[in-house]
This record gives structure tokens, sequence and C-alpha cells, in this order.
């Protein structure tokens, strides 16, 4: 576990505001958000881990609220 990918997925995940499934499954979305984390972590990443990573988040109830109405 890696709790600053953990960081910057969350926080990556309130400023696109969409939710987890609708992110993995829009192809230019995914890419846009894979290539945003690893600019943020400043390290090469796999687009698996990344990806899998964000569901086990979502799936563990450790994704913020987003702020959608």
């Amino acid at each position: 576990m890696n709790p600053q990918l953990d960081v910057a997925l969350c926080e990556l995940y309130l400023e696109f505001d969409t939710p987890a499934d609708r992110v993995l499954t829009n192809p230019q979305l995914a890419e846009t958000f894979f290539n945003r984390v690893s600019d943020r972590m400043g390290v090469s990443l796999e687009r698996e881990t990344v990806f899998k990573r964000l569901l086990n988040l979502r799936k563990k109830g450790e994704l913020p609220r987003l702020r959608r109405n």
C-alpha cells in the first residue's frame, strides 16, 4: 500500500468530480486521470496499479464524497 498514492487518488477524484466507475470506463477520462496521477506522484506508475487502487478505495468506502447534488 502507498499512502501517497491514496492521497493523490482522493484529491484527483474530487477534482474530477466524476464517479470512479465512469472514470475507468471512459477511455479519455481514464487516460487523463492516469496522466494527472502520474504527474502528481512524479514517478513512473503502472496503469493497472493505479486503477486497481482506485477501485479498492471505492469498494472500501475510502473515496471522498463528490460534490454533486
